[in-house]
């Protein structure tokens, strides 16, 4: 196996919980720490985030930090992908690069898996652009572990690698940023992540322009990634709003991927009165299948919830993106 020089990002803001546990997990690396560098893009956050960043770069010379002051994930992975090192005047070493959350633990053998995968589908496909592997919940609480059973399932997550644990590697239409090695030329030759989507789906749309070209994307089975999800119902609530707001966004920019499963929750949502005794008898009954195949029955009013709430949130997310359009 040859050893590419990888620059690792992690994109964040007011992520004073959690950055500790994110970086520690990529400084104990199977890959080697003289192979890969730790780029923390922080998106001008008001708590002790920098200062914990900091504290860390005087014992590991391979972190480096940048402060972006233009607010949206898709503004600060841009800067990770044409950052320049003020102290050496050089772009940021390697064609490699890997992306993944400040919320998320990796485990030691995530970089090399995704190296490992990177060469072996590049060899065999040349239009591989990106590998990448799942994110998971923890499994330290019931509602996480229902939150898990939700996600790994086709209507929990509409067969997106988002939360799904596919047990072979496979081609996929998209790679979410949570988990993902690219090519960095290709995507500097793309133009790079959408600034005018903020904070939503900018890794999507990048993907979906990447495909354009006729660019692939692979899924790796070995290479998944610890995330910290929502971790209530309400603020997965909020979150599927937001997600379903996004949607809308891309499809208006995208109009030729409206489907008709996207449109199912607006439709869900406006007919509620009258859909509700044919959707949720069939939620809940799904909600038990899929809880006895992954061995934990008990769990499913928790599924049952997660999937309602899902799929009403997610609608009426779509609902106000359309209505209210992203300028």
């Amino acid at each position: 196996m040859n050893y590419p020089r990888v620059t690792v990002a992690v994109v964040c803001f007011n992520e004073e919980r959690n950055i500790i546990d994110c970086l520690s997990s990529l400084l104990d690396q199977s890959y080697g720490p003289k192979r890969y560098e730790i780029l923390v893009v922080d998106n001008n956050s008001t708590d002790k985030t920098r200062q914990l960043v900091k504290g860390l770069q005087k014992k590991y010379r391979q972190i480096k930090l940048v402060v972006n002051k233009k607010r949206g994930i898709a503004a600060s992975r841009n800067v990770a992908l044409r950052q320049v090192y003020p102290e050496s005047n050089r772009r940021t070493q390697g064609k490699l690069l890997a992306f993944t959350d400040a919320d998320c633990i990796v485990p030691k053998d995530w970089l090399s898996n995704l190296v490992k995968g990177y060469q072996k589908y590049t060899v065999k496909d040349q239009k591989v652009v990106a590998v990448g592997g799942s994110n998971v919940p923890p499994t330290t609480s019931d509602y996480y572990r229902a939150l898990s059973i939700m996600l790994n399932s086709f209507l929990g997550s509409r067969g997106s690698v988002q939360g799904r644990q596919f047990k072979t590697d496979r081609y996929v239409p998209h790679l979410p940023c949570v988990n993902i090695l690219f090519n960095k030329e290709k995507l500097i030759e793309t133009g790079g992540f959408d600034e005018k989507l903020g904070n939503i789906i900018e890794d999507e749309d990048l993907t979906y322009r990447l495909s354009q070209k006729g660019y692939r994307f692979y899924y790796l089975k070995n290479a998944p990634v610890m995330h910290k999800m929502r971790s209530n119902i309400h603020s997965w609530a909020k979150n599927m709003f937001t997600y379903g707001k996004g949607r809308m966004w891309f499809l208006q920019k995208h109009p030729e991927k409206i489907h008709l499963y996207f449109l199912v929750p607006i439709f869900l949502v406006l007919t509620f009165p009258i859909s509700l005794p044919i959707y949720l008898p069939l939620i809940f009954l799904y909600a038990i299948w899929i809880s006895s195949k992954n061995e934990h029955l008990k769990l499913f009013p928790q599924v049952f919830c997660l999937l309602a709430v899902t799929h009403l949130s997610y609608g009426v997310g779509e609902i106000y993106g359309m209505v209210k359009g992203k300028n």
